[in-house]
């Protein structure tokens, strides 16, 4: 098991402990799209980024824009994947969402394309 679907697993394991069943067939559906290397790292996590601002998620937006800063992703790709959400879920979701990205470069210490 890679480090990566531990961390996942981690984050349901008190859905498990409720749901059971149902929980565990949504961590399947999560590591077999995980495994499928259909899309790069940088690009799926971008994608749930983008995902995630759409739907106001901050504690995803926690978990996924260091796997995007670990796969590669710069700032103003982060932000780009985030503004893709807007013309269909507002501005809301930008607004939110970028001020805990951009603390997480910073707590990353990454310079790039501020």
């Amino acid at each position: 098991m890679s480090s990566e679907q531990a961390t996942r697993q981690g984050h349901f394991a008190y859905l498990r402990a409720a749901a059971g069943p149902p929980a565990e067939r949504i961590a399947d559906l999560i590591d077999a799209l995980y495994a499928d290397e259909s899309l790069d790292t940088k690009t799926r996590e971008l994608i749930y980024i983008g995902v995630q601002t759409a739907l106001r998620l901050h504690g995803s937006i926690r978990i996924h824009v260091p796997r995007a800063i670990s796969a590669g992703a710069t700032r103003m790709e982060v932000l780009a994947a985030m503004m893709t959400a807007a013309p269909n879920a507002g501005m809301n979701g930008p607004i939110e969402c970028w001020p805990i990205a951009a603390e997480i470069f910073d707590e990353h210490g990454s310079d790039q394309a501020r």
